[in-house]
């Protein structure tokens, strides 16, 4: 962190998580003084020119471990994908199974033209690409049913 007391560190830092001026200046501080001169004494140390960049240095930090990972956010939309393709409506069961698919590079022209095994072969390519993706597997038989099909026909 820049320049400043540890102090003005810590009194930086808690104001980026949250805290208010007052109840940073009275931890970072250890004060237990009036909260009127606690209020006062917290408002003049946020206005010190030596604090604006520990604030802004503190809020960068509070700002970046907040922010989720590529690799959950990527984990958050797959989960949201499956779900949808289990639960949604026609239209986005199809758009969310393309999304899916897409993901594994189930679609991709040259995996198919290489793969030219059978349609066993093919479904555990797939349940094996969805696998390494997914928390928990989707049924991807072509005897699998939707939940709205009541008579039995096949997707």
């Amino acid at each position: 962190m820049a320049d400043g007391t540890n102090k003005q560190r810590e009194f930086a830092r808690l104001v980026a998580e949250g805290s208010t001026l007052a109840d940073a200046y009275a931890e970072a501080y250890d004060t237990s003084g009036k909260r009127e001169t606690i209020r006062r004494e917290a408002t003049r140390l946020a206005s010190n020119p030596t604090m604006a960049p520990l604030l802004r240095e503190a809020n960068q930090v509070v700002d970046k471990a907040l922010q989720p990972t590529r690799a959950s956010r990527r984990r958050w939309v797959l989960e949201r994908l499956a779900s949808e393709a289990e639960n949604g409506s026609d239209a986005s069961r199809v758009r969310a199974l393309e999304l899916l698919g897409k993901s594994v590079g189930a679609f991709d022209i040259e995996s198919e033209s290489e793969s030219s095994g059978s349609e066993s072969d093919l479904l555990a390519s797939l349940r094996s690409k969805l696998a390494s993706v997914l928390p928990e597997p989707i049924d991807v038989t072509p005897e699998s049913e939707t939940p709205d099909d009541e008579g039995g026909t096949p997707v």
